[in-house]
């Protein structure tokens, strides 16, 4: 056990043999995997932990997207979707859940307390955004325009 996590690639080549290939792939730094699941569109939720004495606990999730490549055995491209730290609610975060509703992605999130009262047993639920409905969902570094209401007209020295 050397520490590496690999990914593998199956598929049917043109002689109907199963092929198989590793797929390289890089790990977020100083954080250790700990779950991962499929996602209905191909995607792969990995879900990563770090404990350090002076920075204290963080989990991170990252969704993982194979690429091909012509010239070899493609690669899975991480992108980061987000962090927990302190001073958010996060501890030992090992466990991830995967919930499809119609067209919403639910994730749940858990730690346990491994019978220590320096830890705690949580599960959190989040909603995986599709990008459009992130974009829509975040806050605006712009202050809104003023409009007129009803009968109203705004004029430049407003």
């Amino acid at each position: 056990r050397d520490g590496r996590v690999l990914a593998h690639r199956q598929w049917r080549g043109r002689d109907g043999k199963l092929r198989t290939s590793e797929i390289p792939f890089e790990l977020p730094t100083d954080f250790k995997p700990t779950d991962a699941h499929a996602l209905p569109d191909g995607g792969i939720l990995l879900l990563s932990r770090r404990y350090s004495p002076l920075q204290g606990v963080a989990a991170r999730l990252d969704l993982l997207e194979f690429q091909a490549s012509p010239s070899g055995p493609g690669r899975l491209k991480r992108t980061p979707l987000t962090m927990l730290k302190a001073p958010l609610t996060v501890d030992n975060m090992e466990a991830l859940a995967i919930r499809v509703s119609g067209e919403r992605t639910f994730l749940y999130l858990m730690s346990d307390d491994n019978f220590s009262p320096a830890q705690r047993t949580l599960l959190m639920k989040f909603e995986l955004m599709p990008a459009k409905r992130a974009a829509q969902a975040r806050p605006s570094t712009k202050p809104p325009e003023a409009k007129p209401g009803p009968g109203e007209t705004i004029s430049p020295d407003d």
